[in-house]
């Protein structure tokens, strides 16, 4: 009885955890890196460097265009 109690605990402790990552995930705010030129990436971008400049990130739309910026930059010359 207590092991069949405990292993339900810990099944539930499990899901429970389980379920919060799949929410936290689902609330993020989607966004992207966006360079100089105007390509786009969800990775961090290439820049290494001087202080120019090299890519902006973004949040995105529902509809995929750029929303607002985020504030975050990368400075540096592109590297790919």
């Amino acid at each position: 009885m207590k092991k069949t109690l405990l292993s339900l605990i810990a099944f539930g402790i499990f899901a429970t955890s389980f379920a919060g990552t799949l929410a936290y995930h689902a609330m993020q705010d989607e966004k992207v890196w966006v360079y100089q030129n105007g390509d786009r990436t969800t990775n961090e971008p290439n820049c290494i460097g001087p202080n120019v400049t090299c890519a902006t990130q973004y949040f995105l739309n529902e509809d995929n265009s750029l929303g607002e910026p985020t504030g975050e930059i990368r400075t540096g010359i592109r590297t790919n």
